[in-house]
């Protein structure tokens, strides 16, 4: 019996395993979204895509943006399929490349060497840097991105697609609704210290989706200053009354807390 599901696994394998890769041929040309007369940019991003989706759409360091996304996708064949939130995705399927968000959420990034963050179905942030923004399902192409013991990280087994659009928000928003997973860096220590470190990176994101970066200071050997840099912005932009949900430690391995409040992006 178990040989007959072994065969059925590797039948698969070679199926998925072995097909071309996706790749997207029809390139976006650039376009400053502020100077541009529609003031948005339309994307279709595949679930099967190996590479990320370069959307053409220009955004500023300090300018406010909003993302929103529909359609239908999948992971994998055992997945489920999905809209962009990745909400409903089957908890055996454990790849990622933003930790603590399905396989099936939609994620982006600002440049090639960006930070990747969720982004689901409806986002709004600053942007911390000039850049071009690009798209990818939370499915890693290869294991290099990958996290978690049991992950197969090939999109080439994914179906379907979503679209996104990229605009400025009509009226500016000072005030945005925020449902952050943080995370630590996978490596168990004790559970008091990983969930702070798991907290800390909430904040972290908080800050840097109210505009501020503090992706340099990841190369801080110091802990404590790196603690210390981070707890002084997120007492200016996080407003009182936010709650932060303890996840504990997910399939991956990391240790997840989820941070539910509002951030104030004026005046920064």
């Amino acid at each position: 019996m178990h040989f007959k599901y072994l065969k059925l696994f590797f039948i698969v394998f070679l199926v998925t395993g072995c097909s071309s890769a996706t790749k997207y041929y029809e390139k976006q040309t650039p376009s400053d979204i502020l100077q541009s007369e529609q003031k948005e940019v339309n994307v279709r991003v595949l679930a099967e895509a190996t590479e990320w989706l370069n959307s053409g759409a220009i955004v500023k360091a300090g300018q406010q943006y909003r993302i929103e996304a529909a359609g239908k996708w999948h992971g994998g064949l055992i997945c489920g399929w999905t809209g962009p939130d990745g909400i409903g995705a089957s908890q055996v399927c454990v790849c990622h490349i933003v930790p603590g968000w399905s396989i099936s959420t939609l994620i982006a990034r600002i440049n090639d060497d960006g930070v990747p963050f969720a982004v689901g179905s409806d986002y709004t942030f600053v942007a911390v840097q000039d850049g071009i923004l690009q798209f990818h399902i939370n499915d890693p192409s290869s294991s290099s991105s990958s996290v978690g013991t049991f992950c197969w990280p090939y999109t080439k087994d994914n179906q379907g697609f979503v679209t996104a659009k990229i605009s400025i928000p009509q009226i500016k928003q000072d005030i945005i609704d925020v449902k952050i997973i943080g995370y630590d860096n996978g490596i168990k220590t004790s559970k008091q210290e990983d969930y702070l470190e798991a907290l800390l990176n909430a904040k972290r994101q908080a800050i840097e989706r109210a505009g501020i970066e503090v992706k340099s200071m990841s190369k801080v050997k110091n802990f404590k200053l790196e603690e210390d840099y981070i707890e002084t912005y997120a007492k200016s932009i996080l407003l009182p009354g936010f709650e932060v949900i303890d996840i504990g430690y997910g399939e991956g391995g990391t240790y997840n807390v989820m941070l539910i409040g509002k951030i104030k992006t004026a005046g920064l």
